[in-house]
């Protein structure tokens, strides 16, 4: 029988056995999604009278090789297709930008992959395809209201992207033998924030002594938005009773000042300050590259620690398929708060921080190509392929899928699993899961505003350098907040 007899399933499943365990099945992204789908479903597709190259981009390289198996499903399936997959990390944004001005239209991409905090609005919402209009047949099986969400918050036809998972978790992660030899169990020893500052305070001074073997105990590296979202700002203040998101939402609705005494904003500098002014994270951090410097350091296990999401606990496995990780949420309770918190970024409704949310540009709506530009955004975001990119990625889908992924992925072993799960280790820490003051404020910023934290313009490592070096205040940085609301927010 020849290999064009074969059902797909019973090619997979023979192709599999020839590989006997070598890398042809990879991840065995192939044999779940065959094993997923009914016979007839997995019928090739009759080939296209002239070859078709669809570019799809994406911003997370690290997710190039199962992003590669799955698309090699879909050219599978449609022969004469040819998915040109593209990724670039942040340094890789601005040029990607500028080619996006030159008039380039890729078939798919993430929302994201021309910056992190892109954020759909009335100002730009046009560049993108309503989504709506696409026939995508799978809205309900969406544990949030994807179709309907960005319309109530702009007042206009849409949705523009769809990201149909939950947001994306940052904990505190690190390689455990690093761990065992600084004599340290964070995960014993850390329940509240004075027992956070004291590990840190011992990892940084075991560091330092001369057969540590790291540079760091906890490395920390520079982007503007990291230093200017939610990422931080609204992280950091949930292990204070006056940081909780309602009263951080207070602040984005003019309830509360952001340069108030009280303000949960305060915290964010606080605890920067005194890290850097003890030496626990390095001088001149904000000069220090994110992935060259940063990431690398703590994948070559030249650093213990880390405050990072999931890509760092897959970079230091790509770097040594070896490492052992583990981690603990962020921030354990402050003197008179009861309830340990956990950051968690929102639903990506208008933007998306977690490089998942993909768009269909409207410049493809002129395309002949444009039905198998939307056939394969339906196809990327359907429950069978959702399921293999979440096994693949560690994302927790926001989609009703049956069976449910099994997700091996090192961050949701190392820590995700164990929080605000019946049985986990950290079963009565809590995901702050309501929306941030910046989401809820979104459709109000004024356009070519500098926002609260002027991270867009890349100001805020001025102040931020500014702060670390005594030059400037807490207080003189929440009062500038202050301002830039004022100046950046139409209440009515």
């Amino acid at each position: 029988m020849s290999k064009q007899q074969l059902s797909r399933r019973e090619f997979l499943r023979l192709s599999a056995l020839a590989a006997a365990g070598a890398t042809v099945a990879h991840w065995g992204l192939a044999d779940a999604y065959a094993a997923s789908q009914p016979m007839d479903a997995l019928t090739r597709q009759a080939p296209l009278a002239e070859p078709v190259t669809l570019d799809v981009v994406h911003d997370a390289p690290e997710y190039d090789n199962p992003y590669r198996q799955i698309f090699d499903l879909f050219e599978d399936e449609n022969p004469g297709v040819k998915i040109n997959l593209l990724s670039h990390s942040e340094d890789g944004q601005p040029a990607y930008a500028a080619k996006i001005a030159g008039g380039y239209c890729p078939a798919m991409e993430t929302l994201s992959a021309i910056y992190n905090q892109t954020r759909i609005t009335a100002e730009n919402y046009q560049n993108y395809v309503d989504l709506s209009t696409i026939d995508y047949p799978y809205w309900d099986l969406i544990t949030f209201d994807a179709k309907n969400s960005w319309t109530e918050m702009y007042g206009l036809p849409g949705p523009r992207m769809l990201s149909p998972f939950l947001g994306w978790v940052n904990t505190w992660c690190y390689h455990v033998d690093l761990m065992e030899k600084a004599g340290l169990d964070p995960r014993k020893n850390v329940k509240t924030w004075d027992d956070l500052l004291l590990w840190l305070d011992e990892g940084t001074k075991w560091a330092k002594s001369p057969d540590s073997g790291v540079e760091y105990f906890w490395d920390q590296g520079w982007l503007p938005d990291w230093f200017g979202t939610s990422i931080t700002m609204d992280h950091i203040p949930l292990a204070f009773p006056d940081g909780q998101r309602d009263r951080q939402v207070a602040c984005w609705t003019g309830q509360v000042k952001f340069n108030a005494p009280d303000s949960p904003y305060r915290h964010v500098f606080e605890f920067f300050k005194m890290a850097y002014d003890k030496g626990w994270i390095p001088r001149q951090f904000w000069t220090r590259e994110w992935e060259t410097d940063m990431e690398a350091t703590y994948s070559a296990k030249k650093a213990a620690v880390q405050l990072h999401g999931p890509w760092i606990w897959d970079k230091a496995v790509a770097t040594d398929a070896t490492a052992q990780q583990l981690g603990f949420p962020s921030t354990p309770p402050a003197e008179g708060q009861t309830q340990w918190m956990q950051w968690i970024s929102d639903l990506e409704i208008d933007s998306s921080p977690s490089a998942l949310a993909f768009v269909i540009r409207s410049c493809n709506e002129q395309s002949p190509n444009y039905p198998l530009v939307k056939q394969l955004f339906i196809w990327w975001h359907s429950p069978d392929i959702v399921r293999l990119r979440s096994e693949a990625l560690g994302a927790v889908p926001a989609m009703k899928i049956d069976p449910p992924p099994d997700i091996k992925a090192p961050q949701y072993l190392g820590i995700v699993k164990e929080i605000d799960t019946p049985g986990g280790l950290y079963e009565n820490v809590k995901y702050e899961v309501r929306p941030s003051g910046e989401s809820v404020m979104a459709a109000k910023r004024i356009p070519g505003s500098p926002g609260v934290w002027d991270y867009e313009s890349g100001n805020n490592a001025k102040y931020w350098a500014d702060l670390m070096e005594g030059k400037i205040t807490v207080q003189e940085v929440l009062d500038m907040a202050q301002k830039n609301w004022e100046i950046s927010y139409q209440l009515d």
